[in-house]
């Protein structure tokens, strides 16, 4: 399944299909031209082992004069012939019976530099440098091509991601599912991308140069060659054999590290239980059993996984050592020159290189699979809001927002409200309390259309608002959150969030109601200063009040606050206190209170218990009758003493 998921991924980068069989193209002559360099080895070889001396006798003698006039034996024989400094002419007398042949004897005739040994030697070191040139630019042009192909997809995936979060409002409301998507976004998009393009780039080249190395040594003498490709299936089979129990072992061995570590962080996280009841004698003990464990179980791993490395490098050495004796032994019998057997175990020892690229490609996408599996999990996350098809206005609210027995149940199955209804009148201001974020939260997202109802009906002045269209329920609602308020944008841009209905002056006189003016005059550049991330930083009670500015721009009949639960300084506090009293009169809030000041400033407090309706009532009355409030008020507020 996981490696589906890569295949998958991987068809994102096909959609650029020309700069795909490009870079193939590009990657497969790379490839091929790799085995350049051992024919010119044979060459060098060859030219090396005549050390300058030419000798011709018999037929050898005659094809040599023919093609080129050589100076005679000292009895004038044409059967006996002897020449310095002849370059490529033996090795094209002793190879002319062969099918290249040919074309050997015209490279030989129209290269002039072929005819000399030095000159022929400079050719040698001429050609290689220009295969390595070629082979340089092909493999830069096929890193571009699969850059601007890798780039391609991650903008598509990047964008993909970004739709599904709009239409995922649940993860909003989740903070686990939150930060998936940060990771996704963070780690496993560019682990799939790395691991896909470093697919891209060996699944043709390597083979390819395997290919053309085993042909070029199949060329050179058959029988060894193919002792070889035997030799080393064999020891392929018995390693994956090999590889595989060790798998199932290692599986075993980190099973039992895992529990002992798990037994050591349980043992080190409750420390003062140990100490408050003296038992630290009889734990320690018990840490070092389970040191002792965890310590045996790495032991055993890296020991074996030692082991089967050293085997698989023992193994490849006796097969070289082997291939080595039978070319020597044909050298010594004269079936083939030394130049030859020089190529032939230079192309089979060059074939571990790609072999041991292979093996790092199947380990890189091993890596990659498990973030091709989360990436691709949350993406085919069928989305539950479905807001096409509602199209009706919603006007200026003027009477109430009934919960009419609203459930919601998250996307990992939790029941976040169940049951619910309430109905908060016009110009109330109300508190929503619970012990847990996703309760709190999930009045404003679904009142926003974030996330929508699993059972139960939200209806604005009697307008079921599913039946509204987003951007008409929207313009009436303003949310402000403690975190994740600023976007990466200028001042201007993060109050007016891109609207150019807004000018310059109302943006400055919301951020003045926000008593956000004073400090922005001081930030580089004023209101065209960039913030958020990456941006210029600010307090976080800053970013708050240019929050809140961005919501007070908007005019809002219904206003969703959370208060920031950072400790601010009494001035900052007093400047918010001042802000909400101008900005939410007259207006229907609802807040997620931080401070005992804003619980005792609201008409209703709505109190949730495990997703239900737990009591509504003033601050006054829930202190006086709700034990589950009076706990929650001195968790939240850290306040043994609660003013009535």
């Amino acid at each position: 399944m996981a490696l589906t998921d890569l295949h998958r991924a991987r068809k994102y980068i096909n959609r650029r299909r020309l700069h795909v069989v490009s870079s193939h193209l590009c990657s497969l002559l790379a490839g091929i031209l790799y085995v350049g360099w051992m024919v010119l080895l044979v060459f060098c070889i060859d030219l090396l082992e005549h050390k300058g001396i030419a000798n011709f006798v018999d037929a050898d003698a005659r094809y040599a004069h023919e093609i080129a006039p050589l100076r005679p034996s000292e009895n004038g024989s044409l059967d006996i012939y002897q020449q310095n400094g002849t370059g490529l002419l033996p090795t094209l007398v002793r190879l002319r019976n062969k099918w290249f042949g040919p074309a050997l004897e015209q490279f030989y005739n129209e290269v002039s530099f072929t005819h000399s040994d030095v000159r022929f030697l400079i050719l040698i070191a001429i050609t290689a440098i220009t295969i390595g040139v070629v082979r340089f630019l092909l493999l830069l042009l096929q890193s571009r091509l699969l850059v601007a192909a890798t780039a391609s997809a991650q903008a598509r995936l990047q964008t993909e991601i970004f739709d599904k979060q709009f239409e995922l409002g649940g993860n909003a409301v989740t903070p686990t599912n939150q930060s998936k998507v940060e990771s996704i976004l963070r780690d496993d998009l560019p682990t799939v991308l790395q691991s896909v393009q470093r697919y891209m780039e060996r699944i043709v080249r390597e083979p390819a140069k395997m290919i053309s190395l085993l042909a070029f040594s199949f060329l050179i003498n058959v029988p060894l060659s193919l002792s070889f490709v035997i030799l080393s299936v064999l020891a392929w089979i018995t390693g994956e054999r090999l590889w595989q129990s060790f798998h199932r072992h290692r599986e075993s061995l980190e099973e039992t590290s895992r529990k002992a570590t798990s037994q050591l962080l349980g043992l080190a996280t409750k420390h003062r239980v140990i100490a408050g009841f003296s038992a630290e004698n009889h734990y320690t003990k018990s840490f070092g059993a389970y040191v002792e464990r965890a310590k045996q179980a790495t032991e055993q791993r890296l020991t074996y996984e030692g082991r089967l490395t050293n085997l698989g490098q023992f193994a490849g050495l006796i097969i070289f050592i082997v291939i080595l004796v039978l070319a020597a032994q044909n050298v010594l019998k004269g079936k083939f020159e030394l130049s030859a057997a020089c190529g032939l175990f230079g192309s089979l020892l060059s074939l571990t290189l790609p072999v041991f690229h292979m093996v790092d490609l199947r380990r890189t996408m091993q890596n990659g699979s498990a973030s091709a599996a989360r990436l691709f999990q949350f993406l085919d996350t069928p989305t539950p809001t479905k807001q096409k098809g509602a199209t009706a206005n919603l006007p200026r609210l003027t009477d109430a927002i009934d919960f009419e027995h609203v459930s919601y149940e998250d996307m990992d199955g939790n029941m976040v409200l169940s049951d619910v209804s309430i109905r908060i009148h016009r110009g109330q201001r109300i508190a929503v309390m619970a012990k847990t974020e996703p309760e709190r939260r999930a009045f404003i997202y679904l009142i926003n259309r974030f996330i929508e109802p699993t059972a139960g009906k939200i209806k604005i002045d009697g307008t079921e608002i599913k039946k509204v269209s987003p951007l008409s329920l929207r313009s009436q609602l303003a949310v402000v959150l403690e975190s994740d308020v600023l976007l990466p944008d200028t001042v201007a841009g993060n109050i007016g969030c891109g609207d150019v209905k807004f000018s310059a002056t109302q943006i400055t006189e919301a951020a003045k109601l926000a008593h956000a003016h004073h400090f922005i005059q001081k930030l580089p550049n004023g209101y065209e200063c960039v913030i958020g991330p990456e941006g210029f930083p600010i307090k976080p009670g800053e970013a708050y009040r240019i929050a809140l500015a961005r919501a007070i721009l908007r005019d809002p009949a219904i206003v969703c606050l959370e208060e920031p639960k950072d400790r601010l300084d009494p001035d900052t506090k007093s400047l918010l206190d001042d802000t909400m009293e101008r900005f939410c009169h007259n207006r229907t809030v609802i807040v997620l209170p931080s401070r005992l000041t804003t619980l005792r400033a609201c008409d209703q407090i709505f109190l949730l218990q495990d997703g239900k309706l737990a009591a509504v009532g003033s601050h006054r009355e829930l202190v006086e009758t709700n034990d589950l409030y009076r706990h929650l008020q001195y968790v939240e507020f850290h306040s043994p003493q609660f003013t009535k």
